[in-house]
């Protein structure tokens, strides 16, 4: 019987070394034409992900077909950054101007119509518990505060 690995007389057998440095150099090659493509992989993904649809109101993906308002992430990043500036900026300024601010309230619950409107809702809500099947409590106690 004829050996499996000749033909005719030829030996067909291949070197099992030669056979893996020809793979480990095709894995090599391959490996580094995907990495010479990355800088145009990163781009794409993060065009996409910046275009991608997200809701206005908290930048989640939309739940399939609705008419809620969308923006791209980016836009939603942006007026995230903004309102959070906005907010602390706002923040800081009251804080600056507190004392002022708290002078300005205590003033205008110290005017008559403030105080009578008080007086009034406080009446209001009592005569409604009151007029309830349910019993009432009512505790009023006051005190001076100084963390005003």
């Amino acid at each position: 019987m004829a050996d499996s690995k000749s033909l005719m007389g030829l030996n067909l057998s291949v070197d099992n070394d030669l056979i893996a440095e020809a793979v480990r150099e095709s894995i090599i090659a391959s490996v580094a034409a995907g990495l010479s493509n990355k800088e145009q992989i990163v781009s794409e993904f993060v065009k996409a992900s910046l275009t991608e649809r997200v809701l206005v109101e908290d930048g989640s993906k939309p739940r399939g077909y609705s008419s809620e308002k969308t923006c791209s992430r980016l836009e939603y990043v942006i007026r995230k950054a903004i309102t959070d500036i906005a907010r602390e900026e706002v923040m800081a300024m009251v804080e600056e101007q507190k004392p002022v601010l708290r002078d300005l309230v205590r003033k205008e619950f110290q005017k008559e119509p403030v105080q009578s409107k008080f007086v009034e809702m406080f009446m209001n809500s009592l005569s409604d518990t009151i007029c309830n099947t349910y019993r009432t409590e009512v505790n009023v106690e006051f005190w001076k505060g100084t963390d005003y």
